[in-house]
């Protein structure tokens, strides 16, 4: 069993599939087994304060830290840290052209399943469309426009299945 444990800074929030956005700037999380292939995301949001609505006093970085809490085949225990500091930006435009497009559009892939599974079809639809367009607006070099293609393709049937759900 893996347990993992996210540390985010107090302006970062944690949003759940419901929408909800949650007052603590920690989670844990049961993953269970886990192999190499197994994806696991978080949805973030920077809360503004009155305060940091003027670019000078938004961090310039904001510090990430996850926790893995494991054991081994043989019952040892074993905790592994993985700190980051991610630098932040209020330029749309140039967040969305320095994106890791697989990873934004696995993760919302993964976000829209969960909304429809708990029916939450116009939204989950409405997520895939979102995500299509800022992928085709930030997509800038080969990489990332393969990949926004290949979310597309992959993506067809699900945009199908919500946009008949939700008629």
């Amino acid at each position: 069993d893996v347990e993992i444990k996210l540390l985010v800074h107090p302006a970062v929030k944690l949003r759940g599939v419901d929408d909800t956005v949650s007052a603590v700037s920690q989670l844990v999380e049961e993953v269970g087994n886990v192999t190499a292939s197994t994806d696991l995301f978080f949805h973030l949001d920077l809360v503004e304060t009155p305060k940091a609505s003027s670019s000078n006093s938004l961090p310039e970085v904001l510090p990430f830290q996850v926790q893995v809490r494991f054991k081994s085949k043989d019952g040892a225990s074993y905790l592994r840290v993985i700190t980051s500091r991610v630098p932040v930006t209020k330029d749309r435009d140039l967040a969305e052209k320095a994106a890791c497009v697989s990873v934004i559009a696995t993760a919302n892939t993964q976000r829209a399943a969960k909304m429809a599974k708990i029916g939450k079809m116009e939204a989950a639809r409405y997520l895939m469309l979102a995500t299509q367009r800022m992928l085709q607006r930030g997509s800038v070099n080969d990489l990332q426009q393969e990949e926004a293609y290949i979310f597309a393709a992959e993506t067809e049937q699900l945009e199908r299945l919500l946009a008949s759900a939700v008629r």
